[in-house]
């Protein structure tokens, strides 16, 4: 009988490997709908397809645990990802194909296309709109992989509260955040701060659940966590801070001894992963001007308010002649903006310099802001006010639109048409967007939807683990104020997309301690 068991299994398993292969060799087929094999860079292709031979035996494997190990786990965490998108795939259906704003969605796209990375903002998201063409050929297939991505985190969430928490009903408030209005706009339009805040929150919600459950780090524990922490200090640069605090935080959750055989285990995995990762990138910004220019919004922004400002004289002149050298000092001071770099979008704003004119440009600009740190936190301070959703949002997709013609930047792909009327997808995007014309909705959505309230919540945490000695609390709302720290003084625009991962983030923490609480509360009165 056991035997018969053992062979059975090994059936089983040939079973789904054949359908996995089977699907894998059909995405080559598909590939013809979405890919220019006449402009293709074979070498992403090929390193893309490998990434996509990842995804899809991941997700074999997940079907073949629920259905034939019948893992409980699996088989809750299943139904939770498909209780919340039966929604969220309804509502894309009547917005179809998604939001897409602004030229970096544009630029995905066509890079895509033909396989060659967008490596300006970073060839990690090229690889990310490759693999969902791969997967799912339509230029929607972005959209549909980032609901998939963001929808099962929250079903690994859910599921995982439900497994601490005996009051069943209360836990489905783990599902709040994920279906706030701000959070569906920006699961439809698809950008890295988007995904890496994604991946940010299962990175804290794995160590969270793992302490509180008091569970072990084994090596498919540490193998999950060193991935997330190598995609997101390699995604974006202001998360650096993750290769040193994460460790740290994973000594602290999983209550390991600090010794030298755990410093090893746990430090060279995510260093080496990390560096791996993070090299692509390097080898693309290797030249220096081109690694300058790629980091001049960051600036041009403060500095197009400052010069409108009423700057203090010390060495004003000589270091607004050292400015000049690499941007136009006049075109900067009539074209200023804090919600933007509205300056960059106009001819000669950037002129021609050399590497000793850029040191220069670092000096004078170090040394206005030495002498009106005043004036330079109150353009930062602009910028972020605006990014907080709290008086209105950067963001609209609602004008875009104004006919049932491909919305998709006209790419002649028929499957980007609007499915319905455009009025009607109109209406939705201006309930999502919080831009409706009953005015006492718009203000219950920036009163309800800005990022004051998770941010205040993190801030009790980080004060509250102080006093109550809780280290973990301490550390992650520490690092989550850290880096909202580090964006306030470098964001070069007013997106709410880049505190993306402090929103969501957040809301769980709010959420997840209000469904411990009440459930408290309720067992108590038993």
């Amino acid at each position: 009988m056991k035997l018969n068991l053992k062979l059975d299994f090994k059936r089983i398993n040939k079973w789904y490997l054949s359908i996995f292969i089977l699907h894998f060799l059909f995405t080559f087929y598909t590939d013809r709908i979405m890919f220019d094999f006449s402009k293709l860079n074979v070498v992403n292709y090929i390193f893309c397809k490998i990434i996509t031979l990842v995804a899809l035996g991941s997700f074999w494997h997940f079907i073949r645990v629920i259905f034939v190990d019948k893992n409980a786990f699996a088989k809750k965490m299943f139904k939770n990802l498909i209780i919340y998108l039966v929604p969220m795939c309804i509502l894309l259906i009547f917005i179809w194909p998604g939001i897409w704003l602004g030229s970096d969605n544009k630029t995905f796209f066509e890079l895509a296309t033909t396989a060659n990375f967008h490596y300006k903002l970073n060839y990690l998201s090229s690889v990310f709109y490759i693999v969902s063409y791969m997967i799912f050929p339509l230029p929607t297939g972005s959209v549909i992989m980032q609901t998939i991505l963001i929808g099962s985190v929250a079903a690994y969430i859910l599921t995982k509260t439900l497994e601490l928490n005996n009051n069943k009903k209360i836990c489905y408030l783990m599902y709040l955040p994920f279906f706030f209005l701000h959070t569906i706009f920006y699961i439809f339009y698809v950008n890295r701060p988007i995904i890496v805040g994604t991946l940010y929150l299962l990175l804290v919600a794995i160590m969270l659940f793992d302490k509180v459950n008091k569970n072990t780090l084994d090596n498919k524990k540490l193998a999950i966590l060193t991935i997330l922490v190598s995609l997101l200090t390699s995604w974006r640069k202001e998360q650096f801070y993750l290769v040193i605090a994460i460790p740290i935080v994973i000594f602290i959750a999983y209550n390991l001894k600090l010794n030298k055989k755990n410093l090893i285990k746990v430090l060279l995995p995510i260093f080496l992963a990390s560096l791996i990762v993070y090299i692509p990138q390097q080898i693309a910004f290797r030249d220096k001007m081109t690694n300058i220019n790629k980091n001049m919004p960051t600036y041009i922004t403060p500095l197009s308010c400052m010069l409108n400002m009423d700057l203090k004289k010390d060495n004003l002149e000589e270091d607004l002649k050292k400015i000049d050298k690499v941007v136009d000092v006049e075109i900067c001071k009539q074209y200023y903006s804090h919600s933007d770099c509205a300056p960059m979008y106009h001819e000669g704003w950037l002129r021609d310099f050399t590497l000793e004119d850029y040191d220069e440009f670092l000096e004078g600009y170090s040394s206005i802001i030495k002498n009106n740190i005043d004036k330079f936190l109150k353009a930062k301070y602009l910028t972020f006010i605006e990014a907080t959703s709290i008086d209105g949002d950067l963001f609209s997709s609602i004008g875009l639109y104004s006919s049932n013609e491909d919305t998709l930047y006209s790419t002649g792909y028929r499957s980007s048409k609007v499915i319905f009327d455009y009025n009607l997808r109109i209406n939705f995007l201006k309930v999502i967007e919080g831009k409706t014309d009953i005015s006492k909705f718009n203000k219950l959505y920036n009163l309800a939807f800005n990022l004051f309230i998770p941010l205040i919540a993190i801030f009790v945490i980080f004060v509250l683990s102080i006093f109550k000695r809780n280290l973990f609390n301490f550390l992650v709302s520490g690092m989550l104020l850290g880096q909202a720290m580090i964006v306030f003084l470098t964001a070069p625009a007013s997106y709410f997309m880049y505190y993306f991962y402090l929103y969501l983030t957040g809301w769980f923490f709010i959420t997840y301690y209000l469904c411990m609480f009440i459930s408290k509360k309720i067992k108590s009165k038993k």
